[in-house]
C-alpha cells in the first residue's frame, strides 16, 4: 500500500462524474463532452434508482447524485429510462443548504417540477448574502461547492484560485462548474486527464497524496505496528514534508489552501512543534479560536 500511493486514490464519486457529464462539447453539437461519463452512471445505477456509494448508505450523497444526473439528462434532453427511477428516488429532502436549492432551480428551468421545502431556498439565500458580504474573504470550503454558487461569483475573479494542476480545491465538480462557465483549458485538461485515468468517472477530490500518506502512516502507528514499517513511514514523511510551506500543506502536492486536518495530521509525527504551531496560527480567528472550515481564502490583494 505504501509503494503504490502515487497521488492517491479515491473510490469513484457519482455526483463529481454527474457534473464532469455535463460539460459541453466544444462544436456547439448539445451534446456532452465526456459521454462516457453519461455511460459508466447508467451502467452503476442502484438498484432503488438512486446513485452514490454501494458501501454504505448517506442520503445527502445519494439524493445529490441522483438530482443532479436528472438535471444532466435533461440538459441534454435525454429521455433515459434510467431517469424515471431516479424521479421516484428525487422527492425525500434532506436539509443541505446550498446546492440542493441551486439544483433544484435548474430542474424547475428544465421544466420538471418537483415539491420541496421553501426554507431550503431562505437559508441559501442567507448563506449567499453572508458570502457576498464579505468583499474580500470567502470561506475556502466555497472552492469546494462552486457549483451551487453559480449565480454570485465573478468567475474572471474565482480563477485566482485556480491550483496548479488546473483544479479548485482539487474538486472535479467545482472544476467541472467553472469549465462551463468559462471555458478555460486548465479546467478541461484537469477533468480530462481524470476521466482517462478512471476509465469513465471521476472520485470527489484528486490528488490526495499528502492526506493519503499521513492517513496511512496514522493508521499503522495507531494500530501499534509502526516498527515494522519504520522505512516505510520514512519515507511517506519525508514526501509529505517536502511539500511543506510556511502556510502548511493541503490534501495533496499542488493544493493552493492549506487544510486543517490535514495538518493536525503532522502534529503527531513532526518534532518541530514551534513550526506546526506557527501554522495553526493561520486557522484561528481574531478571539484565538479555530475555524470551522480550512481557513479563508484572501482575495489577491489582500
Amino acid at each position: 500500500m505504501f509503494r503504490a500511493l502515487e497521488d492517491g486514490e479515491m473510490s469513484p464519486s457519482a455526483y463529481d462524474t454527474v457534473w464532469v457529464a455535463m460539460v459541453p462539447a466544444e462544436d456547439g453539437s448539445h451534446t456532452p463532452h465526456f459521454p462516457q461519463a453519461i455511460k459508466w452512471l447508467i451502467q452503476h445505477q442502484l438498484e432503488d434508482g438512486s446513485w452514490g456509494l454501494h458501501s454504505m448508505f448517506l442520503l445527502c450523497d445519494h439524493f445529490l447524485s441522483t438530482l443532479t444526473f436528472v438535471v444532466a439528462l435533461l440538459s441534454w434532453n435525454t429521455r433515459n429510462p434510467n431517469a424515471k427511477k431516479g424521479y421516484i428516488y428525487i422527492p425525500l429532502s434532506p436539509d443541505f443548504e446550498i446546492v440542493f436549492p441551486a439544483l433544484m432551480k435548474k430542474v424547475e428551468s428544465l421544466g420538471l417540477n418537483l415539491s420541496y421545502n421553501t426554507s431550503l431556498m431562505n437559508k441559501r439565500a442567507a448563506l449567499l448574502t453572508d458570502i457576498i458580504s464579505m468583499e474580500r474573504d470567502i470561506p475556502t470550503q466555497v472552492l469546494n461547492a462552486l457549483e451551487g454558487l453559480e449565480e454570485i461569483f465573478d468567475w474572471k475573479k474565482i480563477m485566482m484560485f485556480q491550483s496548479k494542476d488546473g483544479s479548485f480545491l482539487s474538486s472535479p465538480a467545482s472544476t467541472a462548474c467553472v469549465l462551463i462557465n468559462t471555458g478555460d483549458e486548465k479546467c478541461f485538461s484537469f477533468l480530462k486527464n481524470l476521466m482517462d485515468k478512471f476509465s469513465g468517472c471521476v472520485p470527489c477530490l484528486y490528488p490526495i497524496d499528502l492526506l493519503e500518506r499521513l492517513s496511512l502512516v496514522d493508521n499503522i502507528e495507531r494500530l501499534g505496528i509502526g516498527r515494522h514499517f519504520k522505512e516505510e513511514i520514512k519515507l511517506s514523511l519525508d514526501y509529505v514534508y517536502g511539500y511543506w510551506s510556511e502556510k502548511g500543506i493541503g490534501w495533496g502536492r499542488e493544493s493552493l489552501f492549506a487544510d486543517l486536518n490535514t495538518i493536525k495530521l503532522c502534529c503527531f509525527y513532526d518534532s518541530d512543534m514551534d513550526k506546526i504551531s506557527e501554522v495553526l496560527n493561520n486557522f484561528k480567528d481574531e478571539n484565538g479560536c479555530f475555524f470551522s472550515f480550512s481557513g479563508p481564502v484572501l482575495a489577491k490583494d489582500t
